[in-house]
């Protein structure tokens, strides 16, 4: 008698049985994380700003040419696209001939539009300091500038002191600030014009009597990557840089940022950016929470249910990205309150967090602020600390009504900006 086909269908059923009582291995296996080669690298959403992937993301390292994203950004906020820009000596004979340009001359006169293609397609050093000139008045004021915006950015790692990314020891970012100047550029259309610019022709200027063709040798621009549409991308390269790449994509309503630092080779920064879009457009679906739903996780009182939202509208929604290996109930939303002004205007402070960490997926899921206007009348307010795990049943619903541990009374109401912090736990 043949006992194979016995023995097979044993094997199957307890494969089967193994697989259902141990799902980390086919976790493991079904869920990509990018392995990267780049020294350092970070993966945000475009609109939130939520991070879904980093390694090293604030670790300081040296930018290279992706530094005229900044440039970029300034000049269009700063300047007009037909402004003139009169090239001095100083930002021709300032950089080394043997670096990226193109061969603007002394009182060259262009156009600050030719000048930015100029940037962001043959990433001319030349043409960066021509346009720091124009805006600032020089490279060093220009520097300043750049700084000035990238503090405003939340850029807290960066300091520049050029307009183009030639190496300086003062001269230096992070993966996560790069990404929060590009998300911050990307929301200007002409930005995105010009830095997912394919080909451009300068034409004849006062000093040159043929036109310059500009041809960009990004892969990603010319068509490496098919799965998502291209919104800007800029790369980099020097020797103590290595090999930079900042790229922002969109997959139908989706747009993320990739930025990688210190590649090995020109491969690597274009394998990994690869990677790490592939993996935030495959790897996470959308989760929503309203506005009822945070305000409820607070509860103080009636009135302050019912107290008007102000710096969001009422039925607008706080989107974010969860890996699908995850769900709500891996959602842990913490609450603080911020400040109160004048006994009327309450600020509360949202923190969205996975509550298990340790592996590749962030943990952070990002914050939001509420402010909300109080009844004038009212005599109570109670401001609640808590966190609470958030969690839906076929849908998100509001959070459990969390009880109350301290009810403060108002003072007279002359007493302005009265200090409060109430706490709850569960």
């Amino acid at each position: 008698m043949n006992k194979k086909p016995a023995y097979s269908v044993i094997l199957l059923v307890v494969s089967l049985i193994y697989l259902l009582i141990n799902p980390v291995a086919t976790w493991a296996e079904t869920t990509a994380f990018p392995e990267l080669n780049s020294q350092a690298a970070v993966l945000i959403d475009a609109q939130t700003g939520q991070v879904l992937f980093e390694k090293n993301m604030h670790q300081v390292l040296y930018p290279a040419s992706i530094t005229k994203i900044m440039t970029g950004i300034i000049a269009l906020e700063e300047g007009n696209l037909d402004d003139t820009i009169t090239m001095s000596r100083e930002a021709v004979f300032s950089i080394g001939r043997n670096t990226s340009h193109v061969a603007l001359d002394v009182d060259e006169e262009l156009t600050l539009e030719q000048a930015l293609y100029a940037l962001a397609i043959e990433s001319g050093n030349d043409a960066a300091n021509g346009i720091a000139e124009h805006i600032s008045g020089d490279v060093e004021s220009f520097a300043q500038l750049m700084n000035k915006r990238a503090a405003e950015y939340g850029a807290k790692n960066t300091n520049f002191t050029n307009a183009h990314g030639l190496p300086d020891s003062d001269h230096y970012t992070t993966a996560y600030d790069m990404a929060l100047i590009l998300k911050q550029a990307v929301k200007n259309p002409a930005f995105r014009e010009i830095f997912s610019a394919r080909n451009y022709e300068m034409p004849p200027t006062n000093k040159q009597p043929e036109s310059r063709h500009f041809r960009n040798r990004n892969s990603l621009l010319s068509g490496r990557y098919e799965d998502a549409e291209i919104l800007a991308s800029k790369t980099g390269w020097t020797t103590l840089a290595g090999h930079t790449l900042v790229t922002a994509a969109r997959q139908e309503n989706r747009e993320l940022i990739a930025v990688v630092l210190n590649s090995q080779d020109r491969r690597s920064r274009y394998d990994d950016t690869i990677k790490l879009l592939d993996y935030g457009f495959n790897q996470f679906s959308e989760v929503s929470f309203s506005m009822e739903e945070l305000t409820a996780l607070i509860m103080p009182s009636v009135s302050f249910e019912e107290a008007e939202i102000l710096n969001i509208e009422a039925d607008q929604k706080m989107d974010r990205l969860l890996h699908k290996s995850l769900s709500v109930d891996d959602i842990i939303i913490s609450h603080q309150i911020k400040d109160n002004h004048d006994n009327e205007l309450v600020e509360v402070g949202y923190s969205l967090n996975l509550r298990e960490t340790g592996n590749p997926i962030h943990e952070s899921l990002g914050e939001i602020t509420l402010a909300f206007q109080l009844e004038e009348e009212e005599e109570y307010i109670v401001a609640a600390e808590n966190t609470t795990n958030y969690f839906l049943v076929g849908a998100i619903f509001p959070a459990a009504f969390l009880p109350l541990t301290i009810i403060q009374r108002w003072r007279k109401r002359r007493l302005k900006h009265q200090q409060f912090v109430n706490r709850f736990r569960y």
